[in-house]
């Protein structure tokens, strides 16, 4: 039981925190490519609020990649 609520809170809270880490670094690097993959084709993102965290990530990504270009 114990471990079951553990790969659960671990596929929901910690992996999604370890992708925003490993896309925040890659921004700080200069890498406006970068983007986090966050729906699989049985969820709907846009009401989970990881969900729309991402979704706001990877704008916030398009945005800094269209300002560098523009440079």
């Amino acid at each position: 039981m114990h471990f079951r609520l553990y790969t659960k809170i671990n596929t929901i809270v910690f992996k999604p925190f370890e992708k925003f880490r490993g896309a925040i670094e890659e921004i700080s690097k200069g890498n406006y490519d970068v983007r986090i993959e966050h729906c699989n084709k049985t969820e709907d993102c846009s009401k989970n609020e990881f969900g729309l965290l991402i979704k706001s990530f990877n704008n916030m990504a398009d945005k800094l990649k269209q300002s560098e270009l523009e440079k």
